[in-house]
């Protein structure tokens, strides 16, 4: 959007992704570990066996995609990039959100399909469901770890955007120069 606002909102998105991605990837794991399988087709039910799982697995999906709460940072950059979006070109904000309601419908989908609902026959015939457990503190501390990390900046986001800004706020100035210069440039050529 060639803003300060975007940019922000790009480089607080990203960093929020790479937490929230990071712990899906580990908890993907755990649930690979537990069915022997990565199909969600072949799941389900499984929150009766490791309720923390499913919890840690729910908080971290509603975050990936976006939602406002319980005090996720991914929320907080997607939302400044809309609203630098909507500065920028209006019509850039239709695509975007189309993009966070399909993953939206892709991460409930995955919640259901491996939580919820009763187990497959699939995966009743290759796992003793009775020996699934939940989480191990092993597993527990880095996702919690993972997890505090989304909430603490999530509820106080000047923690990040605070020193964002200051380092952009150098940036930009010669970035809005340049796009100032080329427009000038480009109406001189009509």
């Amino acid at each position: 959007c060639l803003s300060m606002i975007g940019a922000g909102g790009a480089v607080m998105l990203m960093f929020a992704h790479g937490i929230s991605v990071a712990l899906l990837f580990l908890l993907a794991s755990c649930i690979h570990k537990r069915t022997q399988t990565f199909e969600m087709d072949r799941m389900g039910g499984l929150a009766r066996q490791a309720p923390f799982l499913a919890v840690l697995f729910v908080t971290t999906m509603f975050a990936s995609i976006g939602l406002p709460g319980p005090g996720l940072i991914n929320f907080w950059g997607e939302f400044t990039i809309f609203v630098a979006l909507w500065d920028f070109r209006p019509w850039m904000v239709v695509p975007a959100v189309l993009g966070v309601i399909l993953s939206a419908i892709y991460g409930l989908r995955a919640m259901a399909n491996i939580f919820y609902g009763k187990p497959t026959e699939a995966l009743e015939e290759s796992v003793d469901l009775s020996g699934v457990k939940d989480l191990h503190w092993r597993e527990k501390a880095p996702a919690l770890l993972l997890l505090a990390v989304l909430v603490f900046a999530g509820v106080w986001p000047k923690s990040i955007t605070t020193p964002l800004n200051e380092s952009l706020s150098t940036i930009y100035p010669a970035v809005e120069q340049q796009v100032e210069e080329a427009a000038q440039a480009a109406s001189l050529d009509r």
